[in-house]
């Protein structure tokens, strides 16, 4: 088996808990994090399989349709499987590290969390959007991450100013409020914490720590950032 050609160092995240007494991590996938593909998630693994007795990996697959539906200006029915598609590709290429790892993930779908409580998933949704109209402050945090988002894909992607309101509306806020509510639903039933080689949406603090009391999901739980340093 090969060493791991980045070194993974934690960062405190969200949360109070101390990652080190959790026995399971969770990883929450983004097929577009290029730190989950390669040698980087080769080295994400290693790190994980000493350190926990078991690994939980959402796939977020069919959460990217919202992507899919602007890049090919399609329906959401018809981006789904397309998005599906991508999951299924990323589970291919995964499979051979988890092997050659020896590692046995516990491995669910999004659209497995989609489908799981959809009376708990239109509350949480109608909660969270009230509040993002209703509360200035969180308001505010969450345009933040969409103005983030739109410059880095803006220039990645070399897109017209004038998509900005269209790409926020039809991409970014849907796919944010998805991300978010669906989170508050499977954290507590997997019950792990959730590590991300990526930065995390700071106001989700106020549920963790029951600031708002709506996402009671979020109630308790622990997030850590994972940092991947190319070893010399």
């Amino acid at each position: 088996m090969k060493d791991s050609l980045y070194k993974v160092t934690v960062r405190k995240g969200l949360g109070s808990g101390n990652w080190q007494d959790f026995p399971k991590v969770i990883f929450e996938i983004s097929l577009d994090n290029k730190r989950f593909r390669g040698d980087s998630f080769y080295a994400i693994l290693d790190w994980a399989r000493t350190r926990f007795k078991s690994i939980h990996i959402i796939v977020c697959d069919t959460l990217q349709r919202h992507n899919i539906c602007f890049n090919q200006n399609i329906s959401e029915f018809n981006a789904r499987p397309l998005a599906k598609q991508k999951g299924d590709l990323w589970l291919q290429e995964a499979r051979i590290y988890f092997d050659k790892l020896g590692l046995s993930p516990e491995i669910t779908r999004w659209d497995d969390w989609v489908n799981y409580d959809p009376e708990l998933y239109n509350r949480y949704d109608c909660d969270l959007r009230n509040l993002y109209k209703t509360n200035p402050a969180i308001q505010n945090e969450i345009n933040k991450i969409c103005d983030t988002v739109w410059e880095r894909r803006k220039k990645h992607e070399n897109l017209d100013d004038a998509l900005e309101t269209p790409f926020k509306n039809m991409v970014i806020l849907p796919y944010f409020f998805e991300e978010t509510v669906l989170s508050a639903i499977f954290l507590p039933i997997i019950n792990g914490v959730s590590a991300y080689p990526g930065s995390l949406p700071q106001f989700w603090d106020t549920f963790i720590d029951g600031k708002v009391n709506i996402l009671n999901g979020f109630k308790g739980q622990t997030f850590i950032n994972l940092d991947l340093k190319r070893k010399s």
